[in-house]
């Protein structure tokens, strides 16, 4: 049957808010009444040669991770949805918006910044970041 759910991503930056701080809050398309479990990996320095264990494959790990914060649809799921991510790195946001057509960029643009800072910070942070983890994820 279908179940209620949404997509939504909130983000409010300063000066629009108290203290100089961002907000940023995010739901995926999951039910509505489903747990989503928030977890939170510090940022970390990696030997040279260390290496990571993907789903497939072991890739090479970096020198350094950020920290990141993963929302986990359902608790007793396996995989956290990996593009959900807040990295400290400058508080670059990563929104994985399902499709990322450049006719969408513009709507994604305008729908971020109205009213809330530099649209072209915004679209840089965003493009910089996800061509960051693009590199990482073509190695898998």
């Amino acid at each position: 049957g279908m179940f209620p759910s949404s997509c939504d991503t909130l983000v409010a930056l300063p000066p629009s808010t108290v203290g100089q701080r961002v907000i940023f809050g995010k739901n995926s398309d999951r039910p509505c009444d489903e747990v989503q479990e928030v977890l939170y990996y510090p940022a970390k320095d990696y030997s040279a040669g260390e290496k990571v264990e993907c789903t497939y494959v072991e890739i090479e790990q970096v020198p350094h991770t950020y920290a990141i914060v993963l929302s986990r649809p359902n608790i007793w799921e396996i995989f956290a949805n990996m593009f959900d991510l807040l990295q400290d790195r400058g508080t670059k946001i990563i929104q994985n918006m399902r499709e990322l057509e450049k006719e969408k960029m513009g709507e994604m643009e305008q729908y971020l910044t109205s009213g809330v800072g530099d649209s072209t910070l915004v679209v840089h942070v965003f493009s910089d970041t996800c061509q960051q983890e693009l590199e990482v994820y073509s190695k898998c």
